[in-house]
């Protein structure tokens, strides 16, 4: 955990203070990071493509399906792109790597199909 924190650091979007006294650290956000925490959001995925889904099948009185989909990042903050962030951080890297795939439960609403919460 410490790599991801000094990978935040360096990025500027963390403060470090070590109280050598007592062998901690202290981890705050700047002002930059600040306005992206506690989540620290790096870009919005766009799906290309659905590679798989099931029948739907009634679940919580809406219809469910499992969808497995291929997607790319939009947005992604040049903070997120940084080669150090990117090695302490591997599910992002693959995430940003324009190749990522994932799966989701969708569920069916008047409005269409919608990600439950």
């Amino acid at each position: 955990m410490t790599k991801q924190l000094n990978a935040l650091v360096a990025a500027q979007l963390l403060t470090v203070a070590v109280e050598r006294d007592i062998h901690a650290s202290r981890y705050t956000t700047t002002d930059a990071g600040a306005r992206v925490a506690p989540r620290f959001c790096y870009g919005n995925r766009i799906v290309t493509t659905i590679d798989t889904f099931t029948p739907p099948t009634p679940a919580n009185g809406f219809p469910e399906t499992q969808v497995t989909y291929h997607y790319t990042m939009q947005d992604v903050p040049v903070w997120a792109k940084s080669t150090e962030v990117l090695a302490a951080f591997p599910a992002m890297a693959q995430a940003t790597s324009g190749n990522a795939a994932d799966k989701a439960t969708l569920a069916g609403t008047i409005t269409g199909w919608q990600v439950p919460d």
